[in-house]
């Protein structure tokens, strides 16, 4: 569901606590918490920061509980969502997306199953972006408009600043760290993301 909520850009993110039922998201409510999403972090950053606010959310369940004033809520089915099974299949960006679209992609694999580009004949992980809108540069998706920047074109006249990577039997870095290592490209550099 972390994943999910990062690949569709949903506003709020946030932490239930539910009661048990034979269904799926059919258990009562008894407690939620919001927190406005973060462009800024990937799914795994999202677990890492819901995590640290689940005890806070139960021990007040459990105060509610013992003070005989917790008020169990149904929930709405017809507002239930689905959040599919990811898998290594998935771990793809598709440049004629908007910029937009390719940085929640992105986000919303990291850390697993992550997204892979070819760059220059090689894997190349994209771990980090930030979409960069409208763009000023032309070109075909996957083009890169400033190679020391990490701007690549996205679908929609938009660019995306790639903003870290992970090459392959390196560590990750920065995207300036990652260019500052590459030597002159005898023709125009390109991502190749999923083109089907």
């Amino acid at each position: 569901p972390i994943n999910a909520a990062v690949l569709a850009g949903d506003p709020q993110v946030g932490n239930s606590v539910i009661t048990l039922a034979d269904r799926m998201d059919a258990g009562l409510v008894l407690a939620r918490s919001f927190m406005p999403a973060d462009p800024n972090l990937t799914a795994g950053d999202l677990h890492d920061r819901l995590s640290q606010q689940g005890p806070a959310l139960i021990e007040q369940v459990l105060a509610a509980k013992a003070a005989n004033t917790l008020h169990p809520e149904m929930q709405d089915e017809s507002k239930v969502t689905l959040a599919p099974k990811l898998s290594k299949a998935d771990a793809w960006v598709d440049f004629r997306q908007s910029a937009e679209e390719c940085r929640r992609r992105i986000h919303g694999l990291n850390p697993w199953p992550g997204t892979t580009v070819t760059f220059r004949g090689q894997p190349l992980k994209l771990l980090r972006a930030a979409a960069d809108q409208p763009s000023a540069s032309s070109g075909d998706p996957g083009s890169i408009a400033d190679l020391s920047a990490g701007l690549v074109i996205c679908g929609g006249s938009t660019t995306l600043r790639l903003l870290e990577v992970l090459p392959p039997g390196r560590r990750p870095m920065p995207w300036p760290d990652f260019a500052r290592g590459l030597r002159p490209a005898p023709q125009p550099d390109r991502m190749i993301g999923r083109e089907t």
